[in-house]
């Protein structure tokens, strides 16, 4: 069914560009974004009526440490996807490079990660994983103020080092928030709570890679490509910024 599904949305995106390839000057209405909306209304009262048996459990939310976790990461996890969707895009845009290389470029994103996974794993699973999202958030807002000062005349290596402080606060973040998902849930709850997890991080990625990618054609529309890239940097900045609120309501201790 899940597959059947995607391929009938898969059908109706190709047949909106197509055209739109046709009618360049018109864009869709509000009835099919409305109706997008309406559908999700009627889910929570739907939600919470079957309650456990729901597919996303909404009454979770009603645990502090469970909806400040997962406000963070959906937050978080947008600013993330929507900038490593960027990044091949400004090496191929502004520094001309190919589609490998451009891909390449942010392999320090994951070299970065790699380098705290194994500190910030143990410390998570021993003390509270509050200490390490607060910290691990500035390190990467460093890493992505870094980019949002890069012209194109910088050198690649303040590129790339730059890129590799956002993946060293990156598993600073995720894996303990990760952990600290389930600490105050019952036992019982763990599967919905995971359900509710898994969906909410996809649909951050989702939503974060359609803001920023929509952001950068706006200003390609107007203005050069670099200050396009610069601008749509500071969004990104600014997003990752706002994950901070939810993770302040973390606990201090669980």
């Amino acid at each position: 069914m899940g597959a059947a599904v995607t391929g009938f949305g898969c059908a109706g995106v190709r047949r909106r560009a197509g055209r739109q390839r046709r009618r360049p000057d018109r864009y869709p209405g509000p009835g099919g974004r409305g109706g997008r909306a309406a559908l999700v209304g009627c889910y929570i009262p739907h939600a919470l009526r079957r309650g456990e048996a729901a597919l996303i459990d909404l009454r979770l939310l009603r645990d502090r440490n469970f909806a400040a976790v997962n406000a963070m990461v959906f937050v978080y996890i947008g600013m993330l996807s929507g900038l490593t969707a960027l990044l091949p895009l400004y090496f191929q845009t502004i520094g001309g490079d190919s589609p490998l290389r451009s891909g390449a470029l942010v392999a320090p994103l994951g070299v970065g990660a790699i380098v705290t996974t194994v500190i910030t794993g143990r410390l998570g699973d021993t003390y509270s994983p509050r200490p390490l999202i607060l910290a691990g958030l500035p390190v990467a807002l460093l890493g992505i103020l870094g980019l949002a000062e890069i012209s194109p005349g910088t050198a690649d290596i303040l590129t790339l080092s730059a890129i590799f402080v956002i993946g060293l606060g990156h598993c600073m973040i995720m894996p303990a928030a990760l952990g600290a998902t389930y600490r105050t849930l019952p036992r019982a709850h763990i599967a919905s709570a995971t359900t509710a997890t898994n969906v909410g991080i996809r649909a951050g990625s989702s939503f974060g890679v359609a803001a920023v990618l929509i952001l950068l054609q706006r200003d390609l529309d107007h203005r050069s490509p670099a200050y396009a890239f610069a601008h749509t940097y500071w969004w990104t900045l600014a997003i990752a910024t706002a994950a901070i609120v939810p993770a302040l309501l973390l606990p201090r201790r669980v």
